[in-house]
């Protein structure tokens, strides 16, 4: 219902590292959270479920790297597998969204200097787009 909005968690997906952001209850900001350097995908799957039941989240939402054709590549359908893996171990919403820019984003960002990973940013630029996205909607 468009009003009233919920935490959502941000995952930028990655197979060394994975960022983490987190949106605040409004659903109108997003602020980097941590860096996961886990390689193995049921512990990584664990970790991300328990940050998300740490900050009391109802939704996570995967980066999904297409190419910039807009086309599924290799990376994509890695994240395709670990995104199925995820929402098969939580009730929560698990939605993938469009990352294409966000890593770019990331690198570009005064915030560097807070001493949050290039991963964490990302999922932070990730989230926000995607807040905004659902905003222009009112979902």
């Amino acid at each position: 219902m468009a009003g009233s909005r919920e935490k959502v968690l941000a995952v930028d997906y990655g197979q060394a590292r994975t960022g983490l952001a987190v949106s605040d209850a409004t659903g109108s900001l997003a602020r980097p959270l941590e860096v996961v350097h886990e390689t193995e995908a049921d512990n990584l799957r664990d970790r991300i479920l328990e940050v998300a039941a740490r900050e009391e989240v109802v939704e996570i939402v995967v980066g999904m790297p297409f190419t910039l054709r807009g086309e599924r590549g290799h990376q994509a359908q890695k994240t395709d597998r670990f995104v199925e893996r995820l929402g098969s171990g939580t009730d929560l919403q698990v939605t993938t969204f469009d990352e294409r820019f966000t890593t770019k984003m990331a690198a570009r960002t005064p915030s560097r200097r807070m001493h949050a990973g290039d991963d964490a940013l990302a999922a932070a630029h990730l989230l926000t787009d995607y807040l905004r996205w659902k905003n222009d909607r009112g979902v």
